[in-house]
């Protein structure tokens, strides 16, 4: 997977610190940006992420925003909503949404992986198959 660049959005970076440090033990490089307008500038670059992991709120915008952003790209990468705590009808939302996958930490190195390898598969493959069925 060392080919492979993530984008990390969240608005305190201390806060995603596990999830870039989880990444970058898989050989994954993981940028970060607090918000949507960073966002946007990491995506319109000439080698965007493969893989996008988003917060709930940002500096400035929400979850929803980055969803959107993303899925206007001409080769949309797949997005992770991460959450602090499982609201399945939030989970409901985020899937219908577009987002790829809904992650709540704590998450293993091994299912970050799964997680990783589903969404850059999916991505190659031009789709945005979900990894799992609904959290329980």
């Amino acid at each position: 997977m060392a080919s492979i660049r993530s984008l990390v959005v969240h608005p305190n970076a201390d806060s995603f610190e596990w999830l870039e440090v989880l990444l970058q033990k898989q050989g994954i490089q993981a940028l970060h940006a607090e918000g949507y307008t960073q966002t946007k500038a990491i995506l319109d670059q000439a080698e965007p992420p493969q893989i996008v992991f988003t917060a709930f709120v940002l500096a400035d915008g929400t979850w929803e925003d980055i969803v959107n952003l993303v899925a206007r790209t001409p080769r949309p990468a797949p997005v992770i909503v991460v959450s602090r705590s499982l609201d399945i009808q939030l989970y409901v939302k985020v899937m219908e949404s577009g987002a790829f996958d809904f992650i709540v930490p704590p998450i293993s190195s091994f299912d970050l992986a799964h997680i990783v390898r589903c969404a850059t598969d999916s991505r190659r493959n031009g789709g945005q198959a979900r990894t799992r069925e609904a959290a329980a």
